[in-house]
């Protein structure tokens, strides 16, 4: 059976050397961030790494912290590729197929359904009590639940999207069994915000908050893209060989062939920052790699080794995480809802050099606006790609 255990970053202490101590809940009214950490985070080495880049980022913004959890995950002898492949492969089947015909194939990917005791027991003890109230005969009133989700701002990198993605599936279900309107569900809903690294799971399918943050030369994480995978995939070859064309000179292979051009992008319907590469190739030698592993594991704004699109990517996640921080603190008294992606990717920064940083929001507003048209311009090359047989 899986399990979990979450952490909380805190004072380091002859008690906790590492700024880290393990704790059975999150409290119920708490203004907070929780990191779920990739399938590598089953040790609290890890985990807490997470977190780290978490807190670093908060208080530099704020110049104040706020709680930050993490997740320590035991899958036993759970496959959580198998889950990520069956999490897409139900979506598609949810999407496309007869229900009759659904069941059959789910029930035919796998003997049994992957284990996910442990994002049970995350939703027991993060988000539940957010949603049903710890007094006999307490019951929250729709506004009451919203306002407790816009107090948490999640994160995750890889497999903790799929995790997030089944914290909201499950409080999904239990709004409705509760009898909460369908409104009302998809209000409060929308009020968990997901800043999420390379999220291995479906995407542009979620009600929550949910925004995917990536580059195309990050071999893994790239489930529920639907014609984008396999047109990066190609572009990606196509560029291989025109590298491969100029050392050798070779002229009809140059022509055959087209560098993968691809500008900072944002694709609306998906809620999908997509850029090239966070880093530059090795060296020019080596030319393009159909992938960069350093690109999976940068999760830090500012990294010295990250192209400029790298930056502008990690920056845009880091005001996303402190824009949600800040209208979290804002919930403590009074329902304050979410702001749209728009005022989210600005700065909010309060502490130091705050006002030099806002400063800059009008540029971020025109990029943003910039990104927005490449996406719809990226869309239609990946139809008109698809169309043509991949040319």
């Amino acid at each position: 059976m899986t399990d979990v255990q979450i952490g909380l970053r805190c004072q380091k202490s002859e008690q906790y050397p590492h700024g880290w101590k393990k704790v059975d809940a999150v409290p119920a009214d708490e203004v907070c961030v929780v990191y779920l950490g990739g399938d590598g985070s089953v040790t609290d080495k890890e985990a807490n790494g997470y977190t780290k880049i978490a807190e670093k980022d908060i208080t530099q913004a704020l110049g104040h912290g706020v709680p930050v959890y993490g997740a320590t995950y035991d899958f036993g002898e759970a496959d959580t590729d198998l889950a990520r492949k069956l999490q897409f492969l139900k979506h598609r089947a949810a999407t496309l197929l007869p229900e009759k015909r659904a069941q059959r194939i789910i029930s035919d990917a796998a003997e049994e359904n992957p284990d996910e005791t442990y994002i049970d027991k995350l939703y027991k003890n993060i988000v539940e009590p957010r949603v049903v109230s710890a007094q006999k005969g307490i019951r929250f009133s729709a506004e009451e639940i919203a306002q407790n989700i816009r107090k948490i701002t999640f994160i995750s990198h890889c497999h903790g999207g799929y995790v997030a993605y089944g914290l909201e599936q499950r409080m999904k279900a239990q709004l409705k069994d509760l009898g909460y309107s369908l409104a009302e569900r998809k209000n409060i809903l929308s009020q968990m915000l997901v800043v999420a690294h390379a999220p291995a799971c479906p995407l542009g399918v979620q009600q929550s908050s949910f925004y995917a943050f990536r580059s195309a030369y990050d071999g893994e994480g790239d489930t529920g893209w639907n014609l984008l995978p396999d047109y990066i995939r190609r572009r990606k070859r196509e560029e291989r060989m025109r590298f491969a064309g100029e050392q050798a000179a070779d002229r009809a292979k140059i022509e055959q062939n087209r560098w993968f051009e691809l500008p900072a992008t944002y694709l609306e319907k998906k809620r999908l920052f997509l850029i090239k590469q966070k880093h530059p190739w090795v060296n020019e030698e080596d030319g393009p790699f159909m992938a960069n592993p350093a690109e999976h594991g940068d999760l830090a704004y500012g990294g010295p080794q990250q192209t400029d699109d790298g930056k502008g990517l990690m920056m845009l996640a880091r005001n996303v995480l402190v824009g949600g921080v800040v209208n979290s603190q804002a919930n403590k008294e009074k329902f304050t809802p979410l702001p749209p992606i728009e005022e989210l990717i600005l700065y909010h920064d309060t502490g130091r050099d705050a006002e030099k940083f806002r400063g800059y929001n009008g540029k971020l507003r025109e990029i943003f606006k910039k990104m927005k048209e490449n996406g719809k311009k990226l869309i239609a090359d990946v139809i008109n790609c698809y169309k043509s047989g991949g040319r």
